[in-house]
């Protein structure tokens, strides 16, 4: 990419300066000076320069497109030189000047754009070269000229690991360069493709990958037919990038033969150059994975061999990829030798200062930090130094840091998500490495970052959405309205075809607006800003403090790992942190089997118990709890932990001795507290509203809920509401009134689709995203009794993205969501339980355990965890605040008076 690059930038530097017309004779002599200087050594033809510089400033005939070419040309030999400080600030002068010239001569502007992101490029400053970049597609009139900056715009992206943003300019370039006969516009689609098979292969979906790669080789070919011009480096890489995903595909021959006719293209079309990152170095990673660790050494040591001599991202990912291979040979202290020279060998990288966020490549720096950290927890694990564990934990620390600085450059939730699944075997290092040093503080910390940031940030943007007009908001609204019907219109039309393009080209323009608009929104509100980034963590003596205010007894935190599994117990007092074997997880994939399928319990009930006890002795156990309320972080998923037996003979449930709430994080948790405690109303505190369509209109092809308007009626008495029941419970309904009440109860239908999770009112489906942010939420407790509300899409690291957690994201402190489906007449009773207790004034845990032991009492059909343990409480656990009636009628009172009051004084 750099000698491509350096290429264009030669080009432009001596296209322009040949291209310029004289105007006069003073301008004439500039221009054949600079002409003249390029035969000149480096320093001579730059010192030059800065004489003809300075002489353009001062002689108003010299036209500004000329001392735009000594700008570009001043920048371009710096570049020569390998002096970045004094290069960069040639470029904003050489494209000022352009911008004062380009009515006469608009290509120049682009070319000057182009150096501009190009130097910015090479000089591995992404952000500002992704701006100058998108400068040279407004300013374009070639359709080639905007392709290949997207395309270079999508290669910035690959650094940033934001592989969803890289695929979106991928397909935003190929509409410039589709549909032509054109050499150089067929090999612009061959690199487009070849990029789009590294984007695939990123994300892991490698079918798409050989796709892309495969028709980037016939782009290839159709372009060579016509121009003869074969150019190795795009040819190689494409075979490169094939070995590559045969390699993610366990395919060794492939991947081998891929990479070696590569390495023969480069040869064969002299780009050697390339030869130690592309070939050695992948050729390595594949060696090391079919264990030939000799091959391996042999290969990584040549690549070394060849990039050593200066510090680059390339010589650190070659070090990296060999302590890989060093650590599978047992050679755990020549891995972390490998892995000080691959940080020593990082441009820019000052690890004392801790200056990732002018790293550029946070990608590679984060697998070194990540990996480092590792190898010192091994290196620990065999001779017990305390210094050593001590680092172990410093740089795991780095990488954690690492992460937070990209997961802010990322715009799609795609790649979020990836570097969410990505990061497992960090966290897992990082919290056994606590447990051997004892370090609760630290252990309590990973496991927080371990989980659900995602959803923390969604809660943070949520919460800083005050700072924002309504207006605002509305443009907010009005771009997800534009998204989600565009997204719509897709699904409804075949792809590929004209019309499709059409609606994809339509939603990546309101996507890129978007994004534009939040981050314009960031620039002119500081505090949005500050609060929807703000790292305020909440720690373990801040959780311990709220526990003993709340009257829980423990918060228990677990994480779910490769080699075992962690639980964490917080009490007001004390803390423990334990290992569990790493077997569990195949119990509770069985468990959950037996609970969501009442045939099945009913059958084998014993076999149940015992599953149950065996879970309960993995889990609970050996925790040691108190009686009492307790609240569980599991991770990534929920499971009811109130149907463990406590004995494997009989049914001994722990709803019988504990009331369990759940829990995303304690960080989302103590947050969500916060922000519903600085919501300032009080009136009408306890208002309820009932949710039940009855009978759904037949286009949704879902059944009937015939008993649930009783339900509801029921409820009322208790809790006096609103109900919308039947025609009534329509999704405008719905969306304009449930954001004012205190309390919601849903008797619906639910489901997951690949658009998200989606509930169904009586005319049409409802998709949480739908609803208007530019509304105050009050709604402090949600009770989804429905199926499916707490299935969705898994994702290590971040949980189920069901429609509870949606709700969560809203904001909603409290809700209570089913795990699996429960028969109607056991759904309404254990319903209707909890809301009588709940008006008791009890917590809401304590509420949701009494009324499934009261529901347990009725009959003993009802004992099977199938019918109760389905639904379970997430969030917030207070006490639903009842009215004030005294304070209502004073303050009626008052009113009433000091009306009277300015009443009689008018009339006087």
């Amino acid at each position: 990419m750099n000698k491509t690059l350096i290429l264009f930038l030669f080009f432009i530097v001596f296209s322009l300066t040949d291209k310029s017309s004289a105007q006069c004779p003073s301008d004439s002599s500039v221009k054949a000076a600079i002409k003249k200087s390029a035969s000149l050594p480096l320093d001579q033809n730059i010192a030059q320069l800065e004489r003809l510089y300075k002489t353009s400033l001062t002689c108003a005939t010299i036209q500004d497109s000329t001392r735009g070419n000594i700008c570009s040309n001043l920048t371009y030999h710096y570049y020569l030189k390998n002096d970045a400080h004094k290069a960069l600030p040639y470029i904003k002068l050489s494209l000022k000047q352009w911008e004062s010239y380009a009515k006469q001569k608009p290509l120049g502007l682009t070319y000057a754009a182009y150096g501009a992101g190009a130097y910015h490029h090479l000089f591995q400053n992404y952000l500002e070269a992704i701006k100058y970049y998108k400068l040279t597609i407004q300013y374009a009139t070639d359709p080639y000229w905007k392709g290949y900056s997207l395309k270079l715009i999508s290669d910035l992206e690959l650094e940033l690991g934001d592989y969803e943003s890289m695929l979106n300019s991928l397909n935003k370039a190929e509409r410039f360069a589709e549909n032509s006969n054109q050499s150089h516009l067929l090999q612009l689609m061959s690199q487009i493709y070849n990029s789009k098979g590294i984007a695939y292969s990123r994300l892991e979906n490698e079918k798409k990958a050989i796709e892309s790669l495969q028709i980037a080789q016939n782009f290839y070919q159709k372009s060579f037919q016509i121009s003869k011009n074969d150019d190795g480096e795009l040819k190689g890489n494409i075979y490169a990038n094939m070995g590559i995903s045969y390699y993610n595909l366990k395919d060794f021959k492939l991947a081998e033969t891929n990479l070696k006719r590569a390495e023969q293209v480069f040869i064969q079309l002299r780009f050697n150059y390339l030869i130690p990152m592309r070939i050695h170095n992948n050729l390595g990673i594949l060696y090391t994975e079919f264990h030939k660790y000799k091959e391996a050494d042999r290969v990584f040591n040549k690549a070394i061999t060849a990039l050593q001599g200066k510090k680059s991202v390339e010589l650190s990912r070659v070090y990296l990829n060999y302590a890989t291979n060093l650590r599978e040979e047992n050679k755990v202290d020549s891995a972390i030798k490998t892995l000080e020279k691959a940080l020593m060998a990082f441009p820019l990288l000052d690890i004392k200062k801790q200056n990732f966020g002018i790293i550029r490549s946070k990608r590679t720096l984060f697998y070194i930090l990540r990996d480092y950290g590792k190898s010192l927890l091994i290196a620990y694990q065999k001779n017990k130094k305390p210094e050593v564990l001590s680092r172990s934990i410093q740089y795991l620390s780095y990488a954690d840091q690492l992460l937070n600085l990209m997961r802010q450059e990322h715009q799609g939730q795609q790649s979020k998500s990836f570097w969410r699944e990505h990061s497992r075997s960090l966290y897992e290092s990082a919290i056994e490495a606590c447990r051997l040093a004892n370090d609760s503080q630290k252990a309590f910390y990973f496991l927080e970052k371990s989980r659900a940031i995602l959803l923390l940030d969604d809660l943070k943007e949520n919460n800083a959405r005050q700072f924002l007009s309504t207006q605002e908001k509305l443009k907010e609204k009005n771009y997800q309205d534009q998204i989600f019907e565009l997204q719509t219109q897709l699904e409804k039309q075949t792809e590929n075809s004209a019309l499709y393009k059409e609606t994809y080209k339509k939603l990546s323009e309101v996507k890129d607006q978007f994004t534009g608009f939040k981050k314009d929104l960031e620039k002119r509100f500081p505090a949005y800003y500050a609060a929807k980034y703000n790292e305020d963590f909440k720690d373990l003596s801040t959780l311990q403090q709220w526990l003993q205010t709340s009257q829980h007894q423990a918060f228990i935190t677990y994480f779910v790992g490769d080699s075992a599994t962690y639980a964490m117990k917080i009490s007001p007092e004390t803390t423990k942190l334990i290992k569990i074997a790493k077997d569990q997880q195949n119990l509770s994939s069985r468990f959950m089997n037996f609970c969501s399928n009442i045939d099945s319990l009913n059958k084998s009930f014993p076999d149940f118990l015992i599953l149950s006890n065996q879970l309960y002795t993995h889990l609970i156990q050996p925790l040691a709890l108190t009686e009492g309320r307790i609240i569980i972080s599991y991770d990534d998923h929920f499971l009811p932990f109130e149907a463990f037996s406590r004995t494997a003979k009989k049914a001994d449930f722990l709803i019988q001795s504990f009331a369990i709430s759940y829990a995303y994080s304690a960080n989302f948790l103590l947050k969500s507290i916060e922000a519903k405690n600085q919501q300032t109303s009080w009136f009408n505190r306890t208002s309820f509203l009932g949710v039940a369509p009855v009978n759904f209109a037949r286009t949704l092809s879902v059944d009937k809920l015939p008993l649930s308007a009783t339900s509801l009626t029921n409820i009322e008495k208790t809790f006096s509401g609103h109900l919308l029941l039947g025609k009534e419970a329509s999704k405008h309904a719905f969306m304009t009134q449930f954001p004012d009440y205190r309390l919601v109860q849903l008797y619906t239908h639910a489901d997951t689709t690949h658009k998200g999770p989606v509930f169904y009112m009586q005319d049409t489906p409802v998709f949480v995203s739908e609803i208007n942010h530019a509304q105050t939420i009050k709604t402090e407790m949600i009770v989804l009794s429905a199926c499916k509300t707490g299935l969705g899409k898994n994702i290590k690291g971040e949980g189920v993205f069901s429609l509870s957690r949606s709700f969560s994201a809203l904001g909603i402190p409290s809700l209570i969501t089913t795990l699996w489906s429960v028969d109607e007449k056991s759904t309404y009773s254990l319903t209707e339980f909890f809301y009588s207790y709940l008006k008791d004034g009890l917590p809401k845990d304590v509420a949701l355990q009494k009324a499934k032991q009261a529901f347990m009492q009725a009959n003993n059909r009802n004992l099977l965890p199938t019918l109760w343990a389905s639904s379970i409480l997430i969030g917030d656990t207070t006490p639903v605040e009842k009215p004030d009636t005294g304070l209502i009628i004073l303050t009626g009172v008052l009113l009433i008076g000091v009306g009277l009051f300015l009443h009689k004084r008018y009339r006087k």
